[in-house]
């Protein structure tokens, strides 16, 4: 688990960015980070929480800074490839932010069932 997963936040591209762009105390962003920035938040004030996927915090990252260059990819350091991040054929999320996806539908699940059952031991014991 990774820092932005301990406090709670998805470790996606763009939450990797915005972490790593927090100006330091008495400096101010430059103007392009500023901007993407303002873009970014603005964005995603538009969208519920809910409607917050993988698959549209990804397609936000790509409507701000655009497709990867060749042998780049953004927030991952120099040596990554798209394969190591999205695997094999024609996938647009991340591993990483996929397995986060599929851990919080798990989670779901888990509390659907479990509120099930709550239910029907109530029903039989009623019976």
């Amino acid at each position: 688990m990774n820092q932005l997963q301990r406090k709670g936040l998805p470790a996606d591209r763009l939450s990797v960015w915005k972490a790593t762009r927090k100006p330091k105390p008495g400096v101010p962003l430059d103007e392009k980070t500023e901007a993407a920035m303002t873009r970014i938040d603005s964005r995603l004030s538009e969208v519920l929480e809910s409607e917050r996927t993988p698959e549209m915090r990804e397609a936000l990252f790509k409507e701000v800074f655009g497709n990867d260059k060749r042998g780049r990819v953004r927030t991952y350091g120099t040596g990554t490839s798209r394969t190591d991040v999205f695997g094999h054929g024609s996938s647009k999320v991340p591993i990483d932010v996929e397995m986060q996806s599929l851990h919080n539908q798990l989670g779901e699940t888990r509390a659907i069932t479990s509120s099930a059952g709550s239910t029907r031991r109530i029903k039989s014991s009623s019976s």
